[in-house]
């Protein structure tokens, strides 16, 4: 008998997590079953490697994760779509990377919320920047003021981009979800900016990841959001040759979503706005302006 591991696996059928599988098996079939389990993972394609992971789209029928120490059991599994979709935007936003800031090199909107934002600021001010990419502008923007800034986003490739960028920030490989709580040891933060990130959650996960943000602040601190205006809910588009899906609402509709979270709106700012790259449309981009009230508010 010999054992055999598979390790480091990512399904995209997202109730299996990253694993490792250890079985026994007779020496003399080890070769016969290679090719049943390559035969049994494939087929795979380019697009199945997440950051050195794999990713297998279609596991077989009936097999999830099951024991703490990650083998493999049979049975059956729930889909979580969430994990898929997030899954799904890393591999994307890695393979864009630099080309992100090379279509939208003139961020006005966001340089402009980031100078509103410094000028009511401390030196040392915490600010989580939710959604960060390449870290610019906004983290080297608030890095530069003297904040304190954590950046944090789904794509490590973004990451190692924004970690070159903006060097005096940190940035985690984080969905919001994930950020950890605040303590009373430590306190929240003083400012949250989340530019075009929150675009990527569908509707029905937006106001508890507004309440999650609310909740992340101290008393009195800010909280900054773009979006783009279109009145969209989880709709699959080509982004710079990526597949993704996207949210949108209109400028009245986000503004009351965010002031059902607790959030006292401050301004809301329409900006018309041109891609650099000739094969991306024109948009109208939102920027809303809030803090989290001194006094807590009654969410509705």
């Amino acid at each position: 008998m010999a054992n055999i591991t598979l390790g480091s696996a990512f399904f995209l059928n997202p109730a299996i997590s990253a694993f490792t599988c250890s079985f026994s098996v007779p020496r003399a079939a080890i070769n016969k079953m290679s090719q049943h389990l390559v035969n049994a993972f494939l087929p795979m394609t380019a697009d199945s490697v997440l950051n050195g992971i794999l990713v297998v789209a279609n596991p077989p029928e009936g097999w999830r994760a099951g024991t703490e120490d990650g083998a493999m059991t049979a049975g059956p599994h729930p889909m979580h779509a969430r994990a898929e979709r997030l899954a799904a935007q890393a591999l994307a936003f890695d393979r864009i990377g630099k080309a992100y800031d090379e279509a939208f090199p003139h961020k006005e909107g966001q340089l402009a919320a980031g100078e509103w934002l410094t000028e009511r600021l401390q030196p040392g001010a915490r600010v989580l920047d939710v959604g960060c990419g390449t870290g610019v502008p906004t983290a080297r923007q608030l890095a530069d003021a003297g904040c304190d800034v954590t950046g944090i986003d789904i794509s490590e490739g973004m990451l190692d981009l924004a970690r070159r960028e903006v060097p005096g920030a940190t940035f985690l490989r984080l969905d919001v979800a994930d950020v950890p709580d605040v303590g009373p040891s430590r306190g929240g933060f003083d400012a949250i900016v989340a530019f075009f990130s929150l675009l990527m959650l569908p509707r029905a996960e937006i106001p508890s990841t507004l309440r999650r943000l609310y909740d992340l602040l101290d008393p009195g601190a800010y909280f900054l959001l773009s979006m783009v205006e279109a009145d969209l809910d989880d709709v699959p588009i080509r982004f710079l040759d990526c597949p993704m899906r996207v949210t949108g609402y209109p400028g009245a509709e986000l503004r009351a979503l965010v002031g059902e979270a607790g959030f006292e709106v401050l301004d809301l700012r329409h900006l018309s706005y041109a891609p650099a790259d000739p094969e991306m449309p024109p948009e109208v981009q939102l920027f809303i302006y809030s803090r989290r009230p001194a006094k807590r508010r009654r969410r509705r």
